[in-house]
């Protein structure tokens, strides 16, 4: 009987239900079992954790892979990419011995990508506004050229065509403008399609106002509709601007011309010669004037000076100072000189000294 109830009595002590154990924790389990009462802190039951762990190595619980995996920083976690199946795609991380980046180096890690894709575009939007800047001038400057080409052919009808193409294009600046409607003017005029011409050429001032050949050309469109005064004007505007270039002189001498002014007209071409003493056209205007005052041996002096000057002008030019000169000769008793002049005339095509000849019954 006593044997019974000691077996039984031992069986209890066996089979009891004990967070320690009988004699104290025998595993890392207990150890936290038992160590954990009163505990309320996270620090001390991390304390308590570690001591398990020192005193019960072979029993205190293997890391998770998986738990670890799923505390994975915020930061980290907003570094993961999707890939284009649908699966993420996590970036290479630092091992462990290295110190994690801070989020302030995050930021600005983000901040040098953001700068280095910004300087990229950049650079590619500059690489094609170059290539497209290089294309529209080609093409302006192929217009322009088919239209400089047609001009000296004498098409002028699709040389302005030729010009209109290149005003087009919406790129174009100022200057380029400015120069192209001038152009395209000049064609309206020898077109002798004056209203056009003239707002043309009003544009062309528009756009650059400084340009002194601008007003020169609007002043011969007035010169053209018998506007003398406006044409004057004008002339006086492009030599306010350029007071060297002797073509402005010249020009505003046959306006006042026009106009009757005669003494001013010699002025003007006195100074044009002053300017530039091989100014053909200055002679033949001053020589002009000479013989419409009747002074013939001074005008005979300037055409010859005009003669020798223009000896690489078109025939016709140099035909009509020949027969300039005849005419001086002529009235200034000089016969033998005046009929050779007149031949000289006519062998290079001018009709007035020809029928001249034919009317005195002369050769040429």
């Amino acid at each position: 009987m006593r044997k019974k109830f000691f077996l039984l009595i031992l069986a209890l002590f066996i089979s009891r239900d004990s967070s320690a154990g009988w004699f104290g924790p025998s595993n890392y389990d207990e150890c936290i079992l038992e160590k954990m009462k009163g505990v309320s802190s996270d620090v001390a039951a991390d304390e308590v954790k570690e001591a398990c762990k020192r005193q019960y190595p072979g029993t205190a619980p293997k890391a998770n892979p998986a738990k670890a995996s799923s505390a994975k920083p915020e930061v980290l976690r907003r570094e993961l990419k999707k890939t284009s199946d649908g699966k993420s795609e996590v970036p290479e991380v630092t091992p462990a011995s290295a110190s994690t980046p801070s989020t302030k180096d995050s930021n600005s890690a983000k901040s040098a990508v953001k700068s280095t894709s910004s300087e990229t575009k950049k650079r590619a939007t500059g690489k094609k506004t170059r290539n497209n800047q290089s294309k529209i001038a080609k093409t302006e400057e192929k217009w322009k050229t088919y239209g400089d080409e047609l001009y000296q052919k004498g098409k002028y009808e699709i040389a302005a065509a030729a010009y209109a193409s290149a005003l087009k294009i919406p790129t174009l600046n100022d200057q380029t403008k400015a120069e192209l409607y001038s152009k395209r003017a000049l064609a309206y005029k020898n077109l002798k399609k004056y209203p056009q011409a003239f707002k043309d050429a009003n544009k062309a001032i528009a756009f650059n106002p400084r340009e002194a050949h601008y007003y020169s050309l609007r002043a011969s469109i007035h010169y053209s509709l018998g506007s003398y005064r406006k044409a004057i004007a004008d002339y006086d505007a492009a030599i306010k601007l350029n007071p060297q270039e002797s073509g402005y002189y010249d020009s505003r001498a046959l306006a006042k011309k026009a106009n009757g002014n005669l003494r001013q007209s010699l002025e003007d071409v006195n100074a044009a010669i002053a300017i530039n003493p091989k100014d053909h056209l200055a002679y033949k205007l001053r020589g002009n004037l000479y013989y419409e005052a009747r002074n013939y041996n001074q005008a005979c002096k300037d055409y010859t000076s005009s003669i020798e000057l223009a000896s690489s002008q078109p025939g016709l030019y140099r035909a009509e100072l020949f027969l300039n000169r005849g005419f001086s000769y002529l009235d200034a008793g000089r016969h033998d000189d005046g009929l050779k002049d007149m031949r000289s005339a006519a062998r290079l095509g001018n009709l007035k000294a020809q029928n001249y000849l034919r009317s005195s019954g002369l050769q040429w």
